[in-house]
């Protein structure tokens, strides 16, 4: 069944006229400006997270090639894979891989040649 509210919902209405009304927020705002003021100076949370973001990046990368650096002395040379392996892994064609890994710049025709 449908109920009814026994309490229905209280329309106010403000005793004070539209003007009286203006004068009461602009006292109100002009006696707390001095307490807003500090805060609307200050700096958002996201302006001061974004401040930390490359000092945090720096040291993460930091912290990695520290911890790159103790895993390759920890392990036999044997464990690494040679730069050819790398290159090959990572689908690149033997003769461009052989390139990289001699430093060898090669002609336009060699290149494509390669890509044929």
């Amino acid at each position: 069944m449908f109920s009814t509210n026994p309490n229905p919902p209280l329309e106010l209405q403000s005793p004070l006229t539209e003007e009286a009304e203006s004068i009461l927020v602009d006292r109100i705002l002009r006696r707390a400006e001095p307490h807003l003021a500090p805060r609307r100076r200050r700096p958002s949370v996201s302006v001061v997270l974004a401040g930390w973001a490359r000092p945090v990046l720096a040291l993460a990368a930091s912290l990695a090639l520290l911890i790159a650096t103790g895993a390759r002395q920890t392990q036999p040379d044997s464990q690494w894979p040679t730069p050819q392996a790398t290159l090959a892994a990572s689908v690149v064609p033997e003769a461009t891989a052989s390139w990289l890994t001699e430093g060898y710049a090669p002609t336009v025709y060699e290149l494509f040649a390669e890509i044929e």
